[in-house]
C-alpha cells in the first residue's frame, strides 16, 4: 500500500511522514519515497506492493491520481492542518519573504484552502490537527499506526515521539545546515530556503521556536484583515475564532509550543 502524507504546508506533514515510516521500518515492511508531485507518483502506481509492505511518500497539492489510489484502496492518507494564520507566517519565515508576498504573490492561501477541502474529501484519510501533535505526540502516534493497521504499543510510540521530537529534529536541521555552510552553501539566500535531508526531509530552516499563535505577535491590522478575507470563515468553521473579533483584537498566545 502506498502511504500518503499529504498534511497542509507548515503543519506536521513531516513528523506524520517520518512516524508512519519508522512504524513500518520497525517491522521491515517500510520503503520512504520521499518528497513526489501526482507526476512522480504515476510511473509508481503499476509497482507491485505485497499487502503487508508500504511505501510512504509526502505530497501537499491536490491532483486525480491521489483521489483515484485513495479510492481504489491503493493507498491510505495521514493529513495535518494548523491555524492558516500561523502557516502563512511560517512560510514567510522559511521562505525569507514577506507575508504580503506569501499571501498576495503565491496565493499560498487560496492553495492551502483547496488542499484543505481536496484531502479531508477522500476516503481513508487520517485528519489530525497539529496541536494534537505538538501537545500529546505519542497518542498521535498510537492514532496514526491504528489507521495504518500496525501493531505498536505506548511505550513504543513514545519512543517514536521522542525520537522525532522537537529537540531531536532541531539536532538533525542543525546538523544539516552545518553541513550546508561547510560546503559553502549561502543559507541567506531565499534560493536556499527550501534545501532538505532526502531521507527525513527536514529542511535546514525547518523548524523554530515560538508560540501557537505566534501570528498575534507579529502581525499588522491590515495583514489580519487581509487574512480574514482570505480564510476567516475557514478558522471559524475549524474551531480557531469563534468570530471575527481577533482582527481589531488579537490575543496573546496562550501556549508557548515548538513550532514550524
Amino acid at each position: 500500500m502506498f502511504i500518503i502524507c499529504c498534511g497542509m504546508y507548515r503543519s506536521g506533514s513531516t513528523w506524520q511522514y517520518n512516524v508512519a515510516a519508522e512504524l513500518y521500518e520497525s517491522q521491515g515492511r517500510g520503503e520512504r519515497l520521499g518528497f513526489l508531485t501526482a507526476a512522480g507518483f504515476a510511473p509508481r502506481l503499476d509497482e507491485t506492493i505485497k499487502p503487508s509492505e508500504a511505501r510512504l511518500f509526502k505530497t501537499h497539492d491536490t491532483d486525480p491520481l491521489f483521489a483515484a489510489a485513495l479510492a481504489s484502496g491503493k493507498a491510505c492518507g495521514l493529513y495535518a492542518y494548523r491555524d492558516l494564520r500561523d502557516v502563512v507566517f511560517s512560510m514567510a519565515h522559511k521562505l525569507q519573504r514577506s507575508v504580503e508576498h506569501v499571501m498576495n504573490d503565491l496565493k499560498f492561501v487560496e492553495r492551502c484552502l483547496e488542499n484543505d477541502r481536496f484531502w479531508r474529501q477522500q476516503p481513508h484519510v487520517l485528519v489530525q490537527r497539529y496541536q494534537a501533535i505538538t501537545q500529546a505526540p505519542a497518542l498521535t502516534v498510537m492514532e496514526i499506526a491504528s489507521h495504518l493497521g500496525v501493531a505498536v504499543t505506548l511505550s513504543q510510540a513514545d519512543d517514536i515521539a521522542t525520537h522525532n521530537s522537537h529537540s531531536a529534529n532541531a539536532a538533525r536541521a542543525e546538523t544539516l545546515t552545518r553541513q550546508l555552510r561547510s560546503t559553502g552553501v549561502d543559507l541567506s539566500s531565499p534560493t536556499n530556503a527550501l534545501l532538505y535531508d532526502p531521507r527525513t526531509l527536514l529542511h535546514w530552516n525547518h523548524l523554530r521556536e515560538g508560540a501557537t499563535g505566534l501570528w498575534r505577535d507579529l502581525s499588522t491590522v491590515e495583514q489580519r484583515k487581509a487574512l480574514a478575507a482570505l480564510c476567516g470563515e475557514w478558522l471559524i468553521a475549524n474551531g480557531f475564532e469563534k468570530d471575527n473579533f481577533w482582527i481589531e483584537h488579537p490575543a496573546p498566545p496562550l501556549q508557548r509550543t515548538p513550532t514550524r
